[in-house]
């Protein structure tokens, strides 16, 4: 439902609009909290501010889908948007070994979860408590691809190794 707010004049370079209540009420919001204010194709967008310790977090999605080869300029677009997470979304499984070897490039950024056909990327060069579960979670695909992909190779080492 699009409702329609009066443009008001506030001082010579500002204006101000009323936000609905509902919304306020909905977003936890009391006065003097802050709202984040973002353009996006000419249109303005608003959302809850960081309020009582909570952040903004800024997330995005990528769809990959139906593209011949992945672009890696893409991604770097979506990084210098500003995305804090951002949702890729892929459907050719070589697509993911591409995107591990780009990550790195952005400084702070880390896959923190990865499935058959998505990851999640995600700035975790801020940390705060709500991010330790998000490392967490990176390490245990480390060890995890470590346990998959690189163990299974030295097996016949360590098997010398026990014989001795």
């Amino acid at each position: 439902m699009v409702e329609f707010r009066k443009l008001i004049s506030f001082g010579k370079t500002s204006f101000i609009i009323s936000l609905p209540k509902a919304w306020v009420v909905k977003n936890n919001l009391v006065k003097g909290d802050l709202i984040a204010v973002e353009e996006d194709n000419g249109q303005l967008v608003l959302s809850p501010g960081s309020q009582k310790g909570k952040e903004i977090i800024k997330k995005g999605k990528l769809d990959l889908t139906n593209l011949p080869t992945l672009k890696r300029r893409l991604i770097c677009a979506a990084y210098l948007k500003g995305y804090d997470e951002l949702e890729i979304i892929y459907d050719k499984p070589d697509y993911i070994q591409v995107i591990q070897k780009t990550i790195p490039e952005f400084a702070g950024y880390d896959i923190i979860k990865q499935g058959t056909n998505r990851c999640i990327i995600k700035q975790i060069s801020k940390p705060t408590q709500n991010e330790f579960e998000n490392v967490l979670n990176r390490l245990f695909l480390i060890l995890l691809l470590f346990w998959t992909i690189i163990l299974p190779q030295y097996t016949d080492y360590f098997s010398i190794i026990n014989a001795l």
